[in-house]
């Protein structure tokens, strides 16, 4: 096949490739005709995408009760974490970072410096759906001096989903406490308990 045929032969290939979204592309040298590269074309892309899993539309989020979260500036202890997921993470006011225990039974107690009423409790995971859904299993226990405690929550197991916020928002009866101590006994979902946040509100 002569020079000229080649390169005809080349363009009508580009041609009926074009048409299938695969470009075939050729450059001349001083005899033949021979490929470069064979590649699929796409699209422009027009607008601004974001992998589904960090915009899902049906996620819903966890929003607090009104009023004042009343372990803002308390003390915590925790029995031990995992990591450098220390326990005062979950009181830091950010629920992008996290406390994880070492083992179970693993326990945060909150020490508000003085006798406090609450009504509800929330404990929230990190809001990502990067987080896989799980239960965790609690008791919570309250004391005025930080030595005598009595049952607030007895053994329960609390669902955490991503998909509705990743939190779990609790109503007890007016429980007056100047000392709450959270034991987590398991987690479906890692080795050790595991909460971004612990509010407590009027």
């Amino acid at each position: 096949m002569k020079l000229y045929q080649k390169i005809i032969c080349g363009v009508l290939i580009l041609a009926i490739a074009a048409g299938s979204g695969v470009g075939i592309y050729y450059m001349q040298r001083w005899n033949h005709v021979e490929e470069v590269v064979n590649r699929v074309t796409v699209p422009p892309q027009t607008t601004a995408e974001t992998p589904e899993r960090f915009v899902p539309e049906e996620m819903l989020a966890f929003v607090p009760p009104e009023g004042n979260n009343l372990a803002k500036g308390a003390k915590l202890t925790e029995s031990g974490h995992t990591d450098v997921y220390f326990g005062n993470k979950a009181i830091d006011g950010r629920d992008t970072t996290y406390w994880e225990g070492n083992g179970f039974p693993a326990t945060l107690t909150i020490d508000f410096g003085a006798e406090l009423t609450f009504t509800k409790i929330a404990l929230r995971l990190p809001p990502l759906r990067a987080w896989s859904a799980r239960t965790q299993t609690v008791t919570i226990e309250i004391s005025m001096d930080g030595e005598n405690f009595s049952p607030l929550l007895s053994e329960q197991s609390l669902p955490f989903d991503p998909m509705t916020g990743n939190a779990v928002l609790l109503t007890v009866d007016a429980a007056q406490a100047a000392v709450v101590r959270v034991t987590f006994l398991a987690n479906s979902g890692a080795g050790g308990g595991q909460v971004s946040e612990i509010m407590f509100f009027a």
